[in-house]
């Protein structure tokens, strides 16, 4: 091979390193702090760790969530208050380790161990919702999650089921069959979560729109938030949740029942029309013309005039 050949080609290997660098997907870091946050972070975890009273302590954990992924470096502190021998200082940590570890490998490992180890129920179901915070990132902790779904606690089988749908396509492969089961569960509060979680996985069966019906209907008797959250997993169902429609219909004509004389009537109120305002996406999402006097009627109402529009124009016919 003649020199100029070889230096040609060196030229282009030298050309090629950058691109073939550039070619690689970066992972998504978390956010720095700016300097009056980093400080505020660390005096947050010298008193989690220092403070005398539980409460100073659990506060700090609180007050840690809400820096979100930019106290990353709270971490460390905030597995360890894991181990506080007070169980809402625990907890807070569980849950604050979801807010600020969603990029932390760390973070899942320590709720990994809560959720796995130990004998307070109450931290297991504190993990479990802690690792469904951090969503995707957290699909180590699958294995761990899907053995939760066999435990005898009823809320920790509810909020593992959960944590699976948020971690999304990841859990699908193992997820998917063992969700199926949790629908057979003897208590509707694992059964609602498995339904969500399935849709959340990719599943389209009308059978889920059964176990979300119950959810949705006032005779079920679940709190306005839960009726809410199974009308969104209804909307994203779509067509096959047509076993719910009826339901959804007595939903969206449903008057709120709430004395205004009341402390919070007001934010009651809200939350009734945004329940509301959730069936009425839903059937506009579905589709069919069965659902259109009730939202003609919806129509009307000034709080839900602008879904009820939009639900309308989606209708079939």
């Amino acid at each position: 091979m003649t020199q100029p050949l070889i230096h040609v080609l060196l030229l282009l290997t030298l050309l090629c390193v950058p691109t073939l660098g550039l070619a690689k997907e970066k992972k998504p870091k978390a956010p720095e702090p700016s300097i009056s946050e980093r400080a505020e972070i660390r005096k947050l975890m010298v008193r989690l760790g220092r403070a005398r009273h539980e409460a100073k302590r659990s506060e700090a954990a609180t007050q840690l969530s809400k820096f979100g992924p930019k106290a990353e470096m709270s971490v460390p502190a905030l597995a360890q208050a894991l181990k506080d021998r007070d169980s809402n200082v625990a907890c807070a940590a569980a849950f604050a380790l979801g807010k600020v570890g969603v990029y932390s490998k760390a973070a899942v490992t320590g709720l990994m161990k809560a959720l796995s180890g130990g004998s307070r129920p109450e931290l297991k179901q504190a993990a479990a919702e802690g690792l469904g915070l951090i969503g995707p990132n957290a699909q180590a902790a699958i294995p761990a999650l899907l053995k939760a779904l066999e435990s005898g606690e009823v809320d920790l089988r509810s909020k593992a089921a959960r944590a699976l749908g948020l971690i999304g396509p990841k859990a699908a492969t193992r997820g998917v069959p063992a969700l199926r089961k949790v629908l057979e569960d003897s208590e509707k509060g694992p059964r609602l979560a498995a339904a969500i979680a399935l849709i959340q996985l990719g599943e389209k069966s009308p059978d889920l729109a059964k176990v979300l019906a119950g959810a949705v209907s006032r005779s079920g008797g679940a709190i306005v938030q839960t009726r809410q959250a199974a009308c969104e997993a209804l909307a994203t169902l779509g067509p096959p949740a047509k076993p719910a429609l009826s339901v959804l219909i007595a939903a969206v004509r449903e008057e709120p029942e709430i004395n205004k004389t009341l402390p919070y009537a007001a934010q009651r109120l809200e939350q009734h029309e945004s329940f509301r305002r959730a069936a009425i996406l839903a059937l506009g999402e579905i589709g069919d013309e069965e659902a259109r006097p009730a939202l003609e009627r919806a129509a009307k109402v000034s709080s839900l005039e602008e879904a009820a529009k939009a639900a309308l124009a989606k209708l079939k016919g």
